[in-house]
């Protein structure tokens, strides 16, 4: 310690009743120091005095700190009340410190996702070490970045551990990288400990998670009929898009007959859930037998703006003109002719635009 590097200064005052001549000395674990030094005749009671602790007595420990005053007519010896001085020359967490702990979510990579259902806060844990006191104070370095602070309190020795919070700002400054994480120790006496373990941390803060490809409730896969849309086209949103209060979404149906755009912004109670919204069956029937492209763009609260794949919705023909059946028994000027049904019955044929197997005829 740098303090430790030279003597340590050791404060007083003239006393009422000290004359010239009379002599003071560092009385230093019950033992009398030299030099002894005298009042001169310009000292007045109250002006300062001063007396040096020779830096070799400054070992590990607590020691008394009093002087002794001597009248030279008498040669009687009187002392002060003692002060307890420690001296702690003591590296914290000797001889090693434990890596710091990180919530789970850190051993694959932390995504922006993760820290955000974090609060934006990834919090740390530093375990209790060697020689823990009320007022160490413990700093964080990330790939040799300075980072937060904590000064350790009661309650963490009690709990034998002290909490750092790395907030989004800070993560965010250290980028995209796989870098160490560590902490080191200064303790009230000024030691400073040896750099802790580390650990080695990837950070993907701007690699977010995809957003689901929209569907269509009342369609079959990537093919809608007007028949199953009376109500219009509900375009569904997977709950795996991970939508948060706040968050504005847009979504859009554009087809070469009819196009539109919804906007929604999500409420607490809609959050993290699917999400739906309804377009017209105005714009169906109108894009009958038409592709139209449905897709979404999710703008986070935080800033954040990502685009969905496009789904290709094939909307079928519309069947308002059904094309009039056939009889096998019936010829081309269109007379039946009974004779020539069999036992088992006239065969109708019927066939359609867009004929489906599940359809019902």
């Amino acid at each position: 310690m740098n303090s430790l590097n030279k003597p340590v200064q050791v404060l007083l005052s003239v006393w009422p009743g000290a004359q010239a001549g009379y002599s003071y000395q560092l009385y230093f674990d019950d033992t009398l120091i030299e030099p002894k030094k005298e009042i001169l005749a310009s000292h007045k009671p109250g002006d300062p005095l001063g007396l040096e602790i020779p830096k070799e007595l400054l070992e590990e420990g607590n020691h008394s700190v009093a002087y002794a005053i001597e009248n030279p007519e008498n040669m009687v010896v009187e002392f002060s009340e003692n002060t307890i001085v420690s001296v702690d020359i003591t590296q914290p967490g000797a001889p090693t410190l434990a890596p710091i702990i990180l919530p789970r979510e850190t051993l694959n990579g932390l995504t922006s996702e993760e820290l955000e259902n974090m609060g934006d806060v990834l919090t740390g844990t530093i375990a209790s070490y060697n020689g823990m006191q009320e007022g160490d104070v413990v700093r964080t370095y990330w790939n040799d970045v300075p980072g937060p602070m904590a000064v350790v309190t009661k309650d963490d020795m009690g709990l034998k551990r002290v909490m750092v919070d790395f907030v989004r700002p800070f993560l965010e400054l250290i980028g995209d990288i796989e870098a160490p994480v560590y902490y080191a120790v200064t303790d009230l006496a000024g030691n400073q400990s040896m750099a802790s373990e580390t650990l080695d941390v990837k950070l993907q803060l701007t690699v977010t998670t995809p957003l689901p490809t929209p569907t269509i409730k009342e369609a079959t896969g990537s093919t809608l009929d007007p028949i199953n849309a009376s109500a219009g086209a509900t375009v569904v949103i997977d709950a795996t898009a991970n939508l948060k209060t706040g968050d504005q979404v847009i979504v859009q149906w554009q087809g070469p007959k009819g196009s539109d755009t919804k906007e929604k912004t999500l409420t607490s109670a809609e959050a993290g859930q699917a999400l739906e919204v309804l377009f017209a069956a105005v714009l169906v029937t109108a894009n009958a037998g038409q592709a139209v492209s449905v897709s979404y763009v999710v703008n986070r609260v935080k800033g954040l703006v990502q685009v969905s794949d496009t789904l290709a919705l094939q909307v079928v023909s519309g069947l308002a003109d059904l094309p009039a059946p056939h009889m096998d028994t019936v010829g081309a000027d269109g007379v039946v002719t009974p004779s020539l049904i069999p036992g088992y019955g006239a065969t109708v044929r019927v066939t359609y635009p867009g004929m489906g197997a599940q359809d019902s005829v």
